[in-house]
């Protein structure tokens, strides 16, 4: 009997309890249960393993405090203020984030940012006749300082680190993307 059962767990169970097996209702019950929870227990290993792998993946991301942008723009400039002397003031997405923003609303979309005098303000502009604010692509509007109130803003983009002048007062298509510099006169 007991090369039987070494012979049996190298080769299976014997034909006489494989057909016991198969005709008993209670052995029945059991391996249905147990193909249940053999599925179970495969499903839990596969799930387990993908967490894991994502969690290996989440360690190479780079993680940015809540509202920076992800580039290198926190630091670097988003754009820069030139003062009618000549000298350059960057402004950086945590200068600008620091400011007082306002928000405006236009076909539905909503605009938000500092608006460009306290921008002005910030950069140490006391006195000015008119600004050019210029983009991506050269595109670029004068202003005089007339046409500048609270809801002539710096829109900016928290992911990508820009910042786009937005207005009320200023068509949508004339809005200048991707500010680079701010010329004051």
């Amino acid at each position: 009997m007991v090369e039987f059962k070494a012979a049996s767990i190298l080769i299976g169970p014997p034909r006489t309890m494989l057909a016991e097996y198969q005709s008993d209702p209670s052995l029945a019950r059991w391996r249905r249960t147990m193909t249940a929870k053999t599925k179970r227990v495969s499903l839990l290993i596969v799930g387990l393993v993908l967490i894991s792998g994502c969690s290996s993946i989440r360690g190479t991301v780079k993680h940015t405090v809540l509202g920076e942008p992800t580039s290198s723009a926190s630091t670097a400039g988003v754009f820069e203020v030139i003062l009618p002397d000549g000298t350059s003031v960057p402004m950086t997405m945590t200068a600008l984030r620091a400011l007082p923003y306002q928000q405006i609303t236009l076909s539905g979309n909503h605009e938000a940012g500092p608006s460009v005098t306290d921008v002005l303000t910030a950069a140490g502009v006391t006195d000015f006749t008119q600004v050019t604010v210029t983009g991506s692509g050269g595109a670029s509007i004068t202003l005089t300082r007339d046409q500048l109130n609270n809801e002539v803003i710096l829109s900016y983009n928290k992911t990508l680190g820009t910042a786009k002048l937005a207005a009320m007062t200023i068509p949508e298509p004339q809005w200048i993307l991707n500010v680079n510099q701010v010329v004051v006169k």
